[in-house]
């Protein structure tokens, strides 16, 4: 596993425990929500995957969830709850800069720890 799949597990917490914590305006039932714990689990899975398989296709993968992450303000429509979207902008490119690092990084020397 490399750093950045640590940090996709931590930033998967973090949107499965936002919603209440941030008191998300469509409560924990809502839109934002969902979508932040749906996100939030993918990224644990795909992350916690990294412990048996080695393979740019759960970095390709993580991208296409955070871009997702990143968009789904604006195609969800919760864009004008300033907390939901910040929160979800924020961190889908902080998780979207790691992939494309973890990606780049790949074969060029051991992985992680």
């Amino acid at each position: 596993m490399r750093w950045q799949d640590w940090m996709n597990v931590l930033i998967g917490l973090w949107l499965i425990f936002a919603p209440p914590l941030m008191a998300y305006t469509g409560g924990p039932g809502g839109t934002a929500a969902v979508n932040s714990y749906l996100v939030g689990i993918g990224l644990i899975v795909l992350s916690l995957l990294g412990l048996v398989v080695a393979a740019s296709w759960r970095e390709w993968l993580v991208i296409v969830l955070v871009i997702w992450l990143i968009v789904s303000p604006f195609v969800l429509d919760f864009l004008t709850d300033g907390t939901e979207a910040w929160n979800s902008i924020i961190s889908g490119i902080v998780v979207l800069i790691g992939a494309v690092q973890a990606l780049r990084a790949r074969g060029k020397g051991p992985v992680g720890a």
